[in-house]
C-alpha cells in the first residue's frame, strides 16, 4: 500500500532548469562561452559539482567547480524569485494527496538555499525535505530516497517517487521505491525504462493511480 509521494523538485514540481541554463550562461558570458540548450540536456540529473567539473574540463575554466556552484546558487535564487513557474498538474495533484493522507516528500539533488527558496515561494507544506547538503552520494545512488524513507518513518516499497531523469528514476527503484516517470523537454533524450510507470504530465496522476501501483 502507497503511503508517501516523493518529489524531485526541479523538473518535476518546478521549470527550474531553464533558470539554471540562463545562471549558467551567465557565468560562461564571463569567459566568452555558451551552453547550448541541447548540450545542457546532457547533464540535467547530475550533481551541481559534477556539472561544474564537466564544464572545468570543457571550457578551460580557472575557478574551483565548488566556487561555480556556489556563484550559480546566488544567481538561481534570483531567477526563481522572478520567474519560477510551476509545472501543470502539481498544485492539484498536491491538494489532492493532502486531502487523502498521503505523506509528502522532496528529495532534491539541488542546494538548500534553492531548495528551500522554492519551498517558501510556493508555501509548500511537507513531511521530510532532503537537498544536496544532507547526502554523500548523489543520484543515481539510492542513498537520498533511502533516507527519505527513513525519515517518514516507512518502507521504500510503501512510496512512490516522481521523477524526470534517468538518474532519478535510477535512485528510486534502486532504493526499492516505486517510480512514476514525467519526462520533459530537457530529459526526454534519456532512458526512463526503469520507471514503474512513464506519464506525460503530473495532472495524470490520481490517488486511483497511486492505489493501482501499490496492489
Amino acid at each position: 500500500m502507497i503511503k508517501a509521494v516523493i518529489f524531485d523538485m526541479d523538473g518535476i514540481i518546478v521549470d527550474t532548469e531553464p533558470l539554471y541554463l540562463e545562471a549558467t550562461n551567465r557565468i560562461l558570458r564571463k569567459y566568452g562561452k555558451k551552453l547550448k540548450e541541447k548540450d545542457y540536456c546532457k547533464y540535467v540529473g547530475v550533481s551541481s559539482e559534477s556539472f561544474w567539473n564537466k564544464m572545468k574540463m570543457l571550457y578551460q575554466l580557472p575557478e574551483s567547480a565548488r566556487e561555480y556552484v556556489e556563484q550559480r546558487i546566488e544567481i538561481t535564487n534570483e531567477l526563481i524569485e522572478r520567474k519560477l513557474q510551476t509545472y501543470f498538474g502539481f498544485e492539484q495533484l498536491f491538494k489532492e494527496l493532502k486531502n487523502n493522507k498521503y505523506k509528502i516528500a522532496i528529495a532534491s539533488s539541488s542546494y538548500k538555499t534553492n531548495v528551500m527558496k522554492v519551498i517558501s515561494k510556493l508555501n509548500l507544506d511537507v513531511d521530510s525535505v532532503l537537498y544536496a547538503e544532507k547526502i554523500e552520494k548523489h543520484k543515481p545512488n539510492p542513498e537520498i530516497y533511502q533516507r527519505t524513507a527513513e525519515e517518514l518513518g516507512l518502507e521504500p516499497n510503501e512510496c512512490v517517487a516522481i521523477e524526470d531523469s534517468q538518474y532519478g528514476v535510477s535512485a528510486a527503484i534502486a532504493a526499492g521505491m516505486f517510480c512514476i516517470a514525467i519526462p520533459n523537454k530537457y530529459t526526454r533524450v534519456q532512458d526512463h525504462s526503469k520507471a514503474t510507470l512513464i506519464l506525460e504530465s503530473l495532472s495524470k496522476i490520481s490517488v486511483e493511480t497511486l492505489k493501482k501501483i501499490g496492489e
